[in-house]
């Protein structure tokens, strides 16, 4: 997980790409 301060946003669509990758 990167420990870049992301925006809300952001955020939440890394994680969302993060559990569709797996």
């Amino acid at each position: 997980m990167d420990k870049i301060h992301f925006d809300s946003s952001e955020q939440i669509v890394h994680h969302y790409l993060f559990i569709f990758k797996q």
